[in-house]
């Protein structure tokens, strides 16, 4: 379970990664005609912590907080998230965000977050069990039944995989292994939608979230009927469909006052983050690509229709106004650095929070001390499966080349590798697409540390250019809130909300470095993922 930082408010001008346990907040009024300025909130739901952030119409960072909340892990391939937890995770970081702020000047409220949340509900809107994440593998056997059973289709459909994954496989795991939990639902929602029916109290899902779900037909944008009648599940028992957009209603008096903001702002619908972090960095150019690492780690692009791969190993999921976004996403991320954090290199944590400093400065350090190559260790960093390229949620992390000579600084170098190395797959898949890739964007946890950049960057040999934007998936839902209430007329003026802080260059000699390295990794895998699937039934 994630250890909550209740209350420490550490210095948060480090350059190291993932600062989600941190609360900070501050507001300078400096900006000319503040005082006319409409204001406008992106709250971002991740799979660990809740960003909230205060923009001006400009999208310039006025105040930002952060709350963490914990991920139950109940069994091997299990992750689960609490609805009430993340609900005052989500009024924690919002009162604390907008404790400077001239709360009248809000004019929206818009949602970004993690994608792939399953949850059903009874008839009055109470959760039956707790939420699946995206990591949740316990639907694999009705993944496996379905992509025999329909291959390719469900991919041509929806832009989403017979996986594990996505709802058409949860939705057959529930029917089978919790018969009584789903004659009581009454609705299949996810965290998201239930925080925007507390707030203005109707039942609605945004057409991006739901486009990841694998229930959304790609280029209909509606539910896909022929999906829900092989599932045998009926439209009513989803929420209604709306734009990401959309105005879904004003904020309440009843959660209006647990949020610390005056009724009647406009609410908007949002979208998965993935593809807001694409908004929120710029990255909507033909050619360019967004890479995040927070909790988990993406890179996506931005097409202007679906853009279905022929490898059938990257999605393509719906974005807004018009705009679809194809990738990839890894399950291990900067999760990564957390399960170190708590748990190897807890003592390093402990005395750093004592001294005050961010606790993953310590992990950084050791890993820059160990050098490229972690000393000849390499770590398949598959502790949550994997999506992108493999979709194998029975993956599990492995550490090749271990001597006596290795210790912590070589397991945390090879840990932020092997991070890179997952999403140099990505990389490698996204250059065949219609374009290329002629830029990469960087945000995310990882943005902010200039060693795990430049290994990024050496990893792909690409520059790597970083947004100055800290939280690019809460500007980016802070940007719909923009267009839906007409303060810009098309998300295409994120360019110029989205300034660059600097870029990163490859070092040649370690971008050759690291090419045979990157061989072995991926040759590792396939050697190794029948064993994944043998190791997981002696679990069982």
């Amino acid at each position: 379970m994630t250890r909550f930082w209740s209350g420490k408010c550490l210095r948060n001008n480090s350059p190291e990664p993932l600062a989600g346990f941190v609360i900070s907040h501050h507001f300078v009024n400096i900006y000319p005609h503040y005082q006319a300025m409409k204001l406008f909130l992106g709250i971002d739901l991740g799979t660990s912590a809740c960003k909230a952030l205060v923009v001006d119409g400009r999208g310039r960072e006025l105040a930002l907080a952060s709350r963490e909340y914990p991920v139950h892990e109940p069994g091997p391939g299990l992750q689960e998230q609490d609805f009430g937890e993340v609900f005052q995770g989500m009024v924690s970081a919002t009162r604390q965000a907008v404790s400077g702020i001239e709360r009248k000047r809000i004019a929206a409220i818009s949602f970004s977050a993690a994608m792939h949340g399953f949850m059903p509900v009874d008839k009055n809107s109470r959760p039956l069990m707790r939420m699946l994440t995206w990591a949740d593998g316990r639907s694999q056997d009705q993944a496996q039944t379905l992509a025999a059973a329909f291959g390719k289709e469900i991919f041509q459909r929806t832009g989403c995989m017979a996986t594990a994954l996505y709802y058409p496989a949860r939705i057959l795991w529930l029917k089978k292994n919790a018969r009584g939990v789903f004659q009581k639902t009454r609705r299949l929602v996810s965290l998201k939608d239930m925080i925007l029916r507390e707030l203005v109290g109707r039942w609605v899902v945004d057409q991006s979230q739901a486009s990841s779900n694998g229930l959304l037909n790609i280029r209909s944008l509606e539910w896909d009927r022929v999906m829900l009648r092989e599932l045998g599940i009926d439209e009513d028992m989803l929420p209604e469909l709306v734009p990401a957009e959309a105005v879904v209603g004003e904020l309440g008096k009843k959660p209006a006052k647990a949020l610390g903001l005056p009724a009647g702002i406009p609410v908007v619908a949002g979208a998965g983050d993935g593809g807001l972090a694409n908004l929120g960095s710029g990255a909507i150019d033909p050619g360019q690509v967004a890479a995040t690492i927070g909790t988990t780690g993406a890179m996506r692009k931005i097409f202007d229709r679906p853009w279905l791969a022929p490898t059938g190993k990257i999605w393509c999921y719906y974005l807004a106004s018009g705009l679809w976004y194809a990738g990839g996403a890894i399950n291990n991320g900067g999760i990564i650095l957390r399960w170190l954090r708590d748990g190897l290199l807890s003592s390093e944590r402990d005395a750093a929070v004592k001294a005050g400093i961010n606790p993953y400065t310590p992990i950084i350090r050791m890993a820059e001390r160990a050098g490229p190559g972690a000393g000849g260790l390499l770590f398949l960093p598959y502790l949550f499966g994997e999506r992108t390229p493999h979709w194998n949620p029975e993956a599990r992390g492995v550490i090749f080349g271990l001597s006596p000579g290795h210790g912590k600084s070589q397991l945390a170098r090879a840990a932020l590798e092997g991070v890179c190395m997952c999403m140099a797959q990505i990389f490698e898949l996204l250059k065949a697409s219609p374009a290329g890739v002629k830029e990469v964007r960087a945000s995310g946890g990882f943005a902010r540390s200039r060693l795990w950049l430049q290994i990024f960057a050496d990893m792909l040999g690409q520059p790597v250019a970083v947004c100055r934007a800290r939280e690019n998936s809460a500007l980016g839902a802070a940007i719909l809130g923009m267009k839906a209430t007409g303060a810009i007329k098309s998300l295409a003026q994120a360019r110029k909300m989205v300034k660059l802080s600097r870029i990163v260059a490859p070092d040649p000699g370690r971008t050759r470095f690291y090419r045979p390295r990157f061989l072995v990794f991926k040759e590792l895998y396939s050697r190794l993922e029948p064993e994944f699937s043998r190791w997981a039934g002696l679990q069982r």
